[in-house]
């Protein structure tokens, strides 16, 4: 967390991007969103990609993450327009998104 974002203090309507596109990551996404939460109060809003760990702490995810978690390259180049388009959404969305951290 940056210390510009923490000197603030809680702020109404406060929007964080997070990222994380397997399990590890999403239970590391979500123990990060508790903690800010705690810190930034209840009018923290969470938006960006995560799975069912993040999801419980209140993120809105632009798509499951099961869709960006593949293993092997044979597949991972089968599902490449996939997962392009999918990295071109996420990027499309933190730009246009009005976010106080990413």
């Amino acid at each position: 967390m940056s210390d510009e974002l923490h000197k603030r203090g809680p702020r109404v309507g406060r929007k964080i991007f997070l990222i994380a596109t397997e399990e590890s990551g999403d239970r590391l996404g979500a123990g990060l969103m508790k903690v800010l939460r705690q810190r930034l109060g209840d009018a923290v809003r969470f938006q960006g990609v995560g799975g069912r760990a993040m999801s419980r702490e209140g993120l809105v995810s632009l798509f499951p993450i099961e869709e960006v978690s593949i293993v092997g390259l044979a597949a991972v180049l089968r599902q490449l327009p996939k997962l392009l388009r999918l990295i071109g959404q996420t990027a499309a969305a933190v730009t246009v998104e009005k976010v106080d951290a990413r």
